[in-house]
């Protein structure tokens, strides 16, 4: 089996356990026995728009500025593209009982490529109850979430949830940490 990993974390040990309709993920660990999330940093990224709504729920789209020019970029870049693609083709990766409800679905992508643009990656404000749970820090006195429009930021997020409807199914990824840089 070929391995697909993603911050020396193996996607190969994906686990999908129902929670309503969807299914939360979490990686195996074979050794200890547990179930973690898998967490991804991505760093230096522009949030060229803010925080923005989307389906009542609060997003931030970063961008992969110049990942063309920069090698760690285009590094962060082609491990979410990894990640992306293990997910469109789970069912060649993974046995698991939820590849019946993904049949005849079309997996769409955290991902947003535009040509003459950057790519973007949305990612979820981590929330519950309307309380926000994404932890933020800023190196910049008087800035805080919702001053995110054109800042740099480092990101921590979760591969958090594998939602499914009628003809379709993604992944939701959960911000954990943000750090404002500039």
């Amino acid at each position: 089996m070929e391995e697909y990993l993603i911050n020396d974390q193996d996607l190969n040990n994906i686990i999908f356990k129902r929670s309503g309709k969807k299914y939360s993920i979490y990686n195996k660990n074979i050794y200890e026995k547990t179930y973690e999330k898998y967490t991804i940093k991505l760093e230096n990224m522009l949030c060229r728009f803010g925080i923005e709504k989307y389906n009542s729920k609060k997003i931030v789209n970063l961008e992969f500025n110049e990942y063309k020019k920069n090698n760690k970029m285009l590094n962060q870049f082609n491990d979410i593209k990894q990640m992306d693609n293990f997910m469109k083709n789970i069912n060649l990766y993974n046995d698991s009982y939820i590849l019946s409800d993904l049949e005849d679905k079309q997996y769409l992508s955290c991902l947003r490529e535009k040509k003459n643009y950057n790519p973007l990656i949305r990612l979820h404000i981590k929330e519950k109850s309307k309380n926000i749970l994404t932890n933020f820090t800023s190196r910049i006195d008087n800035v805080n979430l919702s001053d995110i429009k054109g800042r740099v930021c480092n990101v921590t997020f979760e591969i958090g949830d594998l939602w499914i409807n009628e003809y379709n199914y993604g992944l939701i990824l959960y911000i954990t940490d943000i750090e404002v840089l500039i």
